[in-house]
């Protein structure tokens, strides 16, 4: 199986993250896809990952944000339509905040060859150590880590509701409501994307909403499950305290409305 894991980038910082991240994992077989609104000013630094790391990198310099609107769901169009047009088998997503577990890309696999046709979620906590007031390297590009591939947050300020609030019983590896798959951390199988299911450019307009849609889509079109393993936990860092220039708003466009009047 080969993956291509697709993350989308705006912030000054979080290379470090993602590096690290992908470089810790057990599981090789994969290409990365990167999405940076900032690629024209640190080509160099991406150049310098690739020297780094053990897989390829592909980027694309199409920014994420373009005045008031942002190009997130293009991107993630594009991605999905490489992972079809090179037949790839599965498509990851991994948000710049996010750091995995040495064996996260591993466990996807493993639960894809169990459900091959639904949507995978993992568990996300939220981690405040350590807890910068700001980016604290001077280019900007990293957050965090003193050594990238072994050095990694620990205490843990929140753990995911859906684990530890709502799906409470013993099972590892189960169903959950559609609403439920959060591309910060999940993955798409490619017969979703051979059968035509993207995500909604309109929500560009805004923010959020837009995964909660695509998994609205694949479920009313194909009968699509969302399946979370609970043993999958990635550490989410708190972003609008690390990165600087969170944007809350990107125009008077009301993305909850917006769904609520499409699916409810």
């Amino acid at each position: 199986m080969r993956l291509a894991v697709f993350s989308p980038t705006y912030r000054p910082g979080g290379l470090d993250v993602l590096e690290a991240s992908l470089m810790r994992q057990s599981f090789k077989d994969f290409i990365w896809i990167v999405g940076d609104q900032r690629f024209a000013k640190r080509y160099i630094t991406w150049e310098e990952i690739q020297k780094r790391v053990d897989f390829e990198i592909m980027w694309s310099s199409s920014p994420i944000m373009d005045g008031n609107k942002r190009n997130l769901c293009e991107l993630y169009n594009g991605a999905a339509d490489f992972v079809v047009r090179n037949n790839i088998d599965m498509l990851v997503s991994l948000q710049d905040y996010i750091y995995l577990p040495e064996d996260g890309l591993l466990k996807f696999v493993s639960v894809n060859n169990l459900f091959p046709n639904d949507l995978l979620t993992g568990v996300t906590h939220i981690s405040r150590d350590p807890f910068p007031n700001k980016i604290v390297d001077l280019e900007g590009d990293y957050t965090i880590f003193a050594e990238p591939y072994t050095d990694k947050p620990k205490h843990l300020s929140w753990k995911d509701v859906r684990v530890s609030d709502i799906y409470t019983n013993s099972d590892d590896i189960l169903p959950v409501q559609i609403e439920h798959w959060e591309a910060n951390w999940a993955a798409v199988p490619k017969n979703i994307l051979e059968a035509g299911i993207r995500w909604d450019p309109v929500y560009d307009k805004g923010i959020a909403y837009e995964n909660m849609d695509f998994a609205k889509q694949a479920n009313k079109n194909l009968g699509v499950k969302v399946i979370l393993d609970k043993t999958n936990v990635a550490i989410s860092l708190p972003h609008k305290d690390y990165f600087e220039g969170e944007r809350e708003e990107i125009e008077e466009f009301s993305n909850r409305n917006y769904y609520e009047k499409k699916w409810l």
